[in-house]
């Protein structure tokens, strides 16, 4: 059921001088039925859904729904009104801005323009006081820094000393530090309390590093002259002057010794091998050069005496060849003439081509030879 209002909703738009008036259909209130809802919610909240009463059930489904979709149609209708409303409301809002848009927009982009001017202004002098800050810093920080640098990469106490000396003339005042002054005072003060310290304990070590360099310098250096005025560089550059020279001798009786068991293994070697050859022991102390040239004039004698040898069978085969082929040549023109008979004739023709293959393979041996 719908309940009607007694007031209309109106709004008034004004765009570009001339106002409109637009009427909406008005906004309808929902009925005073929550009490009905809650008694229904009793009444059929207990109700069994069956074969028996299916019949039943389906009319109070239809109650119950007529009653929600009394409310949703309400709701929906106000809806629309409302979106009605909220569009011309958003419409009504940017004409009217854009009014004032131009202006407002001009006035912020100067101002934002002063305001960023302004920041960066600020940060760069907040960037510059960080700087400062951070040079001052670590300037404090250096004179500590400093000095346990130099520390740490070794020092002698004459450069300790130094140092300190320094390190005492140095400035520390407010103008100088400014905010860091503390820091830098601090700092000052600690390192010269540490090189005091630190003088101290250095010279202890040198001295006793100097007796240990001069005991040193006794073992290597015994014919050399001890003063009082040496300086531990002093000393230890004899010392190693005297260690080379040490060094050079071993290396030089190092490689004698060398040669002589190399030389000593070659004469062994060059014995056994005379021993095997000729059977006997070589001459006493004849060097291993003379054995093994012995066996080589040995070797090359008895190659010429092998290669003579050779030579004069060569020779005498070829006289054998030769004469053999002066035979057969001899003969075979002997019998030409002594032969009649034809048959005779060729079966000697064929006997002699045969012998003339075998004196020419004596031939071609003997060329070879």
């Amino acid at each position: 059921m719908k309940v009607k209002s007694k007031y209309l909703l109106k709004m008034t738009t004004k765009t570009q001088s001339k106002e409109i008036k637009v009427a909406y259909k008005p906004l309808t209130p929902y009925p005073n039925i929550r009490e009905e809802l809650q008694q229904m919610v009793q009444d059929y909240k207990d109700t069994v859904v069956n074969e028996d009463t299916f019949e039943d059930a389906k009319k109070v489904r239809a109650t119950i729904r007529e009653k929600r979709y009394l409310i949703q149609n309400i709701g929906k209708d106000n809806a629309s009104t409302i979106a009605q409303v909220s569009k011309l409301n958003k419409k009504t809002a940017e004409d009217l801005i854009n009014i004032i848009k131009p202006v407002e927009d001009r006035i912020h982009e100067e101002i934002k323009a002063i305001e960023d001017r302004k920041e960066a202004e600020k940060a760069e002098r907040e960037r510059k006081d960080q700087e400062r800050r951070r040079v001052l810093a670590d300037k404090a920080n250096d004179i500590k820094l400093y000095v346990l640098e130099r520390i740490s990469n070794g020092l002698t106490s004459d450069q300790a000393a130094e140092l300190l000396a320094t390190l005492s003339d140095m400035e520390i005042t407010e103008d100088k530090f400014e905010d860091f002054f503390f820091i830098a005072e601090a700092n000052h003060r600690e390192m010269i309390e540490l090189l005091g310290k630190k003088i101290e304990e250095l010279k202890v070590k040198e001295a006793e590093e100097y007796e240990k360099v001069k005991e040193e310098y006794f073992e290597w250096c015994p014919e050399m002259v001890y003063t009082p005025e040496m300086t531990i560089e002093d000393m230890r550059a004899n010392i190693k002057v005297a260690q080379d020279n040490t060094r050079k001798l071993a290396d030089k009786a190092r490689k004698e010794a060398e040669k002589k068991e190399k030389e000593a293994k070659l004469y062994d070697a060059a014995r056994q091998a005379y021993i095997e050859y000729f059977k006997k022991e070589p001459k006493e102390n004849a060097p291993a050069s003379q054995l093994i040239m012995l066996i080589e004039e040995d070797k090359k004698a008895e190659k010429n005496k092998t290669d003579q040898e050779r030579q004069e069978r060569l020779e005498r085969d070829k006289k054998l060849l030769t004469a053999t082929f002066l035979h057969y040549t001899k003969y075979f023109s002997a019998k030409d003439e002594e032969l009649e008979n034809q048959e005779t004739i060729e079966l000697h023709d064929a006997f002699r081509s045969d012998l003339n293959k075998l004196a020419q393979s004596y031939l071609d041996k003997l060329h070879n030879l």
